[in-house]
């Protein structure tokens, strides 16, 4: 399996890259660490590039420290004049990565939207399995692997999963995830059992939101 690792400098990159080391088996797979020079003269603002180049191999040499030794394919620094996410997904496509591994930085909902916005374009704009690592993996325990599938994409979830090395100590579970009742339009047999004035606000609630997200995804088809 082709891993391809995007870093930042930042913490959660580097949490990416040790999630990333638990999965690879140095045997038989290759890694390759993405950076952006954009990424670092943006944060190294005014900054030679002898700077600038130090400061990326020394990025890429504390990833290489963070993954398990012995490869049989020595692991790739791979750069781009590209932006980020794009940079990621042109190299990914064009490396033939068969996982792309990202980090997520931030936790609340205004750092997801600041801080996140490599990852969110990464995940939607990517052709191969993405694995998004918001917090370090636990050192003192194998990891826990909950998958949820599709019948349509079930197969590729198998294949991807079966093509890692899980640790030992690995525990995993499949579930299959059914949609709620009240995901759509009101059901007319609720709609006559509606009495008190608390379950008909949470009914009229339900119904506005559906033909709100109606409306909205009308309007993004016509588009």
């Amino acid at each position: 399996m082709k891993i391809l690792i995007g870093v930042d400098g930042s913490a959660s990159s580097l949490d990416a890259v040790r999630m990333a080391g638990q999965l690879v088996d140095p045997s038989r797979d290759q890694v390759a660490v993405y950076f952006s020079p954009m990424e670092l003269e943006r944060r190294l603002l005014g900054r030679s590039r002898r700077i600038i180049d130090g400061a990326a191999a020394a990025l890429f040499e504390e990833a290489c420290s963070l993954l398990p030794r012995g490869f049989s394919k020595p692991t790739e620094m791979i750069a781009s004049s590209k932006s980020a996410a794009v940079g990621l997904l042109e190299t990914a496509a064009g490396w033939h990565a068969d996982l792309l591994v990202v980090g997520a930085r931030g936790h609340g909902s205004i750092e997801r939207f600041l801080l996140g916005s490599v990852s969110r374009a990464v995940v939607h704009g990517a052709g191969l399995p993405v694995l998004v690592v918001r917090k370090p993996p636990a050192a003192d325990r194998g990891l826990k692997a909950l998958v949820c599938h599709h019948p349509a994409s079930a197969k590729a979830v198998a294949a991807t999963l079966g093509g890692l090395h899980w640790p030992d100590g690995t525990a995993g579970a499949v579930i299959g995830v059914a949609e709620s009742m009240l995901a759509g339009p009101l059901p007319s047999w609720l709609e006559k059992s509606v009495r008190d004035p608390d379950t008909a606000a949470i009914a009229n609630a339900w119904q506005e939101e559906h033909d709100k997200d109606v409306a909205a995804t009308s309007a993004a088809l016509a588009a």
